[in-house]
């Protein structure tokens, strides 16, 4: 196992510092992660590395990675991911279990094992281990950072520090861009659910005078069965039109319920919801 040089005290601030300002140039979360595990790689003198992100129900994605070796990447890094990878993922599994709460110096890959029992030729680029940083804020478990170099990497203790502190930037960060995306999202409900109601405004006052004419020409064409029946089809339409726009509004109404929003956010869309939905009833 390769000793890794010891670092200053200015070394490791300026590593933190680089990090701080890359994780705070993109709202985009894989371009953020991509750019910061670059950077961290090259300022610590590592060759390998590749970020997980959890989700509900035990998911993942491969978020990040950076000159994954041969064995890894083949197949568009089908062994890395939930779908087609590895079933039995040690450090992933270990941190699920909550037995990974700090950064681990080494973890034998078995990504890496799995690649070489399905070819015994694969080319590992000399890696076997790699070293396992959990990306967890407040206590939510957010993703993995693995780093890795041939012969396995003995780091120090400040630098397994270091990478503590960095994984608590990079969860903080991914928590703080899905907040920004939950906001924007919010925002362009809300301008969507204005524009609705403007449409609906102008297509239900419509649809009643539609149905208003229809009754009209009935009562002055009472001889006139051809031109009284297309009124009564008129009128039908209209009302029928009227009552597939009340279905399709709680249909909206029901999806704002699912969503993952603080109750706050969804009484908000439900009321806007609801005042559309008794406008239209008050034309049936």
């Amino acid at each position: 196992m390769k000793k890794s040089p010891p670092h200053s005290y200015d070394y490791l601030l300026h590593v933190q510092r680089e990090i701080s300002e890359t994780l705070n140039e993109s709202t985009d979360i894989f371009e953020t992660l991509q750019s910061c595990l670059e950077k961290l790689l090259k300022m610590m003198n590592l060759s390998t590395g590749w970020i997980f992100l959890l989700y509900h129900h035990d998911d993942y994605e491969l978020a990040s990675y950076h000159q994954l070796p041969p064995a890894l990447n083949k197949n568009d890094q089908a062994i890395m991911k939930q779908q087609d990878g590895c079933s039995d993922c040690y450090c992933l599994n270990r941190y699920r279990e909550g037995r990974l709460a700090q950064a681990v110096q080494s973890i034998r890959c078995a990504r890496l094992s799995d690649a070489l029992s399905l070819d015994k030729h694969a080319d590992t680029n000399g890696l076997t281990h790699h070293a396992s940083v959990p990306l967890t804020v407040r206590g939510s478990k957010v993703g993995l950072l693995n780093l890795a170099t041939p012969g396995m990497r003995d780091f120090e203790k400040e630098e397994l520090l270091l990478l503590e502190s960095i994984a608590y930037q990079i969860g903080a960060t991914v928590e703080r861009i899905r907040l920004y995306h939950k906001q924007s999202d919010l925002l362009i409900t809300n301008e969507r659910t204005r524009l609705a109601r403007d449409l609906h405004d102008s297509v239900k006052q419509k649809l009643f005078a539609l149905s208003l004419t229809s009754k009209g020409i009935e009562a002055l064409c009472k001889d006139l069965p051809a031109i009284t029946d297309a009124a009564k089809d008129v009128g039908t339409l209209s009302q029928e039109a009227l009552q597939e726009m009340q279905s399709l509004i709680w249909q909206l109404r029901q999806n704002i319920v699912k969503m993952r929003l603080p109750i706050r956010w969804k009484n908000m869309l439900c009321d806007s919801v609801y005042a559309l939905s008794y406008n239209v009833e008050r034309y049936l």
